[in-house]
């Protein structure tokens, strides 16, 4: 399910801003900080910010101040309230560091390639 949702995220992410992996710091990546989430480091250290950006808040909550991230869990960016399990963070994290390395890789492969004139 984590796997399928990450997905999704990773998809919104190819459309909306190409080439956003190679602005992530893996070292630094930490689903359960804002600032330093996926969406945390795209948009200034700001998680709802990102959500705006991606059209997938829920702009009601947004204005009233409360956490907009209704829509974050679908794509991965955030667990259902009622899932904020260490485990369950560990693994979320753990999918978007492979899932991210995986992209960083391809890109690093097909750039090699074209250097080598392959």
């Amino acid at each position: 399910m984590l796997e399928k949702m990450v997905n999704e995220g990773i998809k919104l992410l190819n459309k909306q801003r190409p080439g956003w992996f190679n602005d992530i710091d893996l070292d630094k990546l930490s689903l359960e900080e804002c600032a330093h989430c996926v969406l945390g480091q795209l948009y200034d250290g700001n998680f709802c910010d990102g959500l705006k950006h991606l059209g997938i808040s829920n702009e009601v909550n947004y204005y009233y101040g409360y956490d907009s991230g209704y829509f974050a869990p679908r794509y991965g960016f955030d667990l259902d309230v009622d899932g904020r399990v260490n485990k369950e963070w560990d693994e979320l994290n753990e999918l978007w560091v492979k899932k991210i390395t995986e992209l960083k890789q391809k890109v690093n492969k097909k750039s090699w390639n074209i250097f080598k004139g392959v």
